[in-house]
């Protein structure tokens, strides 16, 4: 429950994010695939940056090392997820909801290390700073609600695949 409920929390912080950047910078990005308030990619990318610093974290190695092993690991799986993400929402939608190529670093339409770099600064605010507060509040969350955000979800994967 806890990597699920973490899920649902990163979609929706993703989708301020992303409603954030469409108002006031970007009126051209397009603000997730689904209809309601969550963009999976970010959801995806808060798990497996809190799994990421739950094992690099543990390492016993020194704590430099550990630092920037976690930063590594997340400057490139966050790096790849976003690639995929492009790509799964270009085969199955046939859109393109962000583009770098006018980034100077692009490496294709979906990333650039620019991004790359704001993604391993954003997970690290997220690790030190909001990820222990989040851990007192998802263990508050009641199981029946995280069974309805996840049926609401679905419905909306559902309608959106179907649309």
């Amino acid at each position: 429950m806890y990597y699920l409920n973490l899920y649902f929390i990163g979609a929706f912080l993703g989708f301020l994010y992303g409603s954030f950047l469409k108002n006031t910078f970007f009126p051209e990005i397009n603000n997730g695939i689904l209809y309601g308030p969550w963009i999976p990619v970010y959801g995806i990318g808060v798990v497996v940056t809190s799994y990421i610093s739950n094992k690099s974290f543990k390492l016993k190695v020194n704590k430099i090392l550990r630092i920037l092993i976690f930063l590594s690991l997340t400057f490139v799986i966050l790096t790849l997820i976003e690639e995929i993400g492009g790509l799964l929402i270009k085969i199955f939608f046939h859109k393109t909801f962000w583009n770098y190529r006018k980034f100077r670093f692009n490496l294709g339409p979906y990333i650039s290390l620019e991004t790359s770099f704001l993604w391993c600064l954003l997970s690290s605010i997220f690790v030190f700073y909001l990820k222990p507060l989040l851990e007192l509040f998802i263990k508050k969350i009641p199981k029946y609600f995280t069974f309805g955000i996840s049926c609401l979800f679905l419905v909306d994967l559902f309608i959106t695949f179907l649309v």
